[in-house]
C-alpha cells in the first residue's frame, strides 16, 4: 500500500504522504504505469458489503468491527488509505489499523497488494518491525489490518529538530543510533528474502522511549529462490502473477538501477542505497536528490548525481563517515556494501571509537580563544566562521578566517604554553571540543602515534614563534 507512512501522535504526526506531487519532490512516491510493481499475495479477498460506511469528522470511513474493537479516530491518511486508532475493550489498549481506500478495493491489484503487505509485515517478526495482529474486512467491506500503535515521531521529524543541527555531536549520536536499529530491521528482512524498496526517514518511526520501527512495507518485494523466504502464496490466476516490474519508491531516496529500469539489478544492495540516503540526510541535513520537479530530479537519480557529503561548507562531516555514506550510495551496486551488516559495522565502529565530541555553541562576537591565555582545549568548527588575529604593537592583525572542518587551539593541549592568537566568532559558531585529557587517551606518549603528534606540534610551535617574530618586526618597521 502506498501513501500511509506510519503512525504518530499529537503535534508529531507522521506525514501521510501524497501519491503524485510536483511541488514537493522529496515526498513523492512513484509507481510505474504497469500494474502490480511489487510481488503481492493472492490470498482470497472477502467481497465488500454493498452499503456505505459511516464517516468521521474528516470525511474518512470509520471502521465498523463491533465486539471488542471501537474506532477511536484517524491517525493519518495517504493516497491509498488511512491509519486509524482502535480501542481494544478486552485487553484495554490502543492499537492501529491500516485501511485500504474503498475506491481501490474493487481492483484486485490493490486488494491483493494490501493483503500481501499485511502478510509480509506479519511474518517479519523483529523488534524493529511493527507487529501485525489481524487482517480482514469490516462490516462495510473496508479492508484493514491491525498492528501495534507506535507513539512518537518519524526520523524525518526528529532530524528537523533545531536542537539537532547538522554537524552536531547530538545529531550524529541520536541519528546514528536510530539508523543502526533500522539497519537491523533491513538485515532481518533480507535474511527472509524481502526487500523494503522505500527506505527513507519518513518510514522510520522513533518511539517516545527510544523504540525504532521501520514502517510501511507496501512496496516490499519477495525475492524468488531464497532459502528462507516469507510464505506468500500466489494464485497463478492472480493479475499480480502476470504483472511486470515498474519504477517504485520515493525519488529523493531512489537507487539509480530503479530509476534506470534495470530491474534485474534490484536486490539487497538497492535497500543499502536507501540506507545510504538516510545516512546522507543524518550527516548533511539534506536529501541526496532534490529539484523543482520530477523532470529535474529523475536525471540526477539516473546519473547518481550526488554532492559528496563532506563537500558542504556549513557543516562538518568526518571523512570516515563521509566515505561510509559514499560507498553505500555508489552508483554501481557492485561497489556498495555487499550486506547491510557490513554497512552497520562501519557506522557502529564510528560511534564506538568516539568520533563524536562535546558540542559548544558560540554566539557571534564571542572570543573563543584569547591570545596569552592558558588553555587545554582544541576546537573543531562544525558550523559558522571564525577570525584569527593577534595584537601587534597595540593593533589588531588579522591572520585568517576559518570555516567548518578547521581545527584551532591545538598547540595548547600538548603543552603548558599560552595561546598564540585570538579566535573570535564572526557568525554563530558551533565547535566540537577536544580536551588534553581525551587526546592523551587517544595518543599516549609511549605510542608511535603520540610521539609523532608531539613532534609535529613542537615543530609547528617553533615555526609559529618565528613567524610571530617576523610579523612583529614587519609592523614595527
Amino acid at each position: 500500500m502506498q501513501g500511509n507512512r506510519g503512525q504518530s501522535d499529537g503535534d508529531q504526526d507522521a506525514p501521510t504522504g501524497v501519491e503524485h506531487s510536483k511541488a514537493d519532490v522529496g515526498t513523492v512516491r512513484v509507481r510505474g504505469s504497469e500494474a502490480g510493481a511489487s510481488a503481492y499475495a493472492s490470498a482470497p479477498a472477502p467481497e465488500p458489503a454493498p452499503r456505505q460506511p459511516a464517516l468521521d469528522k474528516q470525511g474518512m470511513p470509520v471502521l465498523e468491527l463491533g465486539g471488542r474493537y471501537a474506532d477511536a479516530g484517524l491517525i493519518g491518511r495517504g493516497g491509498m488509505g488511512a491509519v486509524r486508532s482502535l480501542h481494544d475493550a478486552v485487553l484495554r489498549r490502543e492499537i492501529a489499523a491500516k485501511t485500504l481506500d474503498r475506491a481501490l478495493a474493487g481492483e484486485p491489484v490493490y486488494t491483493q497488494g494490501f493483503i500481501e503487505e499485511a502478510q509480509i509485515t506479519a511474518q517479519l517478526d523483529h523488534p524493529n518491525i511493527v507487529p501485525v495482529y489481524e487482517l480482514g474486512t469490516d462490516a462495510s467491506g473496508t479492508f484493514y489490518f491491525t498492528m501495534k500503535r507506535v507513539r512518537g515521531q518519524t526520523l524525518h521529524a526528529l532530524l528537523g529538530d533545531v536542537r539537532l543541527p547538522p554537524g552536531s555531536s547530538e545529531r550524529l549520536v541520536t541519528g546514528l543510533e536510530v539508523f543502526l536499529k533500522a539497519c537491523d530491521a533491513v538485515a532481518f528482512a533480507h535474511s527472509r528474502g524481502v526487500l523494503h524498496r522505500d527506505i527513507k526517514p519518513e518510514n522510520i518511526m522513533v518511539g517516545t522511549f527510544g523504540e525504532v520501527y521501520l514502517m510501511d512495507w507496501g512496496l516490499a518485494k519477495v525475492l524468488p529462490g531464497r532459502a528462507a523466504t516469507v510464505d506468500v502464496p500466489r494464485d497463478p490466476n492472480s493479475p499480480l502473477a502476470h504483472a511486470t516490474e515498474g519504477v517504485v519508491g520515493t525519488p529523493a531516496f531512489m537507487a539509480p538501477e530503479v530509476a534506470n529500469r534495470q530491474f534485474h539489478r534490484v536486490d539487497e544492495r538497492t535497500d543499502i542505497f536507501g540506507l545510504g540516503c538516510v545516512l546522507y540526510q543524518i550527516v548533511t541535513g539534506r536529501m541526496p536528490f532534490t529539484g523543482k520537479n520530477m523532470d529535474e530530479v529523475m536525471p540526477r537519480i539516473r546519473a547518481c548525481d550526488v554532492v559528496p557529503p563532506d563537500a558542504f561548507d556549513d557543516a562538518f562531516v568526518p571523512k570516515k563517515l563521509a566515505r561510509v555514506v559514499s560507498k553505500a550510495m555508489a552508483a554501481d551496486p557492485g561497489e556498495r556494501y555487499a550486506t547491510v551488516g557490513e554497512l552497520a559495522a562501519q557506522v557502529r565502529e564510528f560511534l564506538l571509537r568516539g568520533h563524536h565530541l562535546p558540542r559548544v555553541v558560540h554566539p557571534e562576537g564571542t572570543v573563543i580563544v584569547r591570545e596569552g591565555d592558558a588553555g587545554d582545549h582544541a576546537y573543531i568548527i562544525t558550523r559558522g566562521r571564525c577570525e584569527v588575529y593577534r595584537m601587534v604593537g597595540g593593533e589588531r592583525s588579522v591572520l585568517r578566517e576559518m570555516g567548518p572542518g578547521t581545527v584551532f587551539g591545538e598547540t595548547a593541549i600538548l603543552g603548558s604554553v599560552p595561546r598564540t592568537a585570538s579566535v573570535v566568532a564572526l557568525t554563530d559558531v558551533t565547535t566540537l571540543v577536544l580536551t588534553r585529557e581525551l587526546l592523551e587517551e587517544k595518543l599516549a606518549p609511549d605510542t608511535w602515534e603520540g610521539l609523532l603528534a608531539k613532534t609535529l606540534i613542537d615543530r609547528f610551535r617553533d615555526l609559529d614563534a618565528k613567524l610571530t617574530t617576523l610579523e612583529r618586526q614587519r609592523l614595527l618597521t
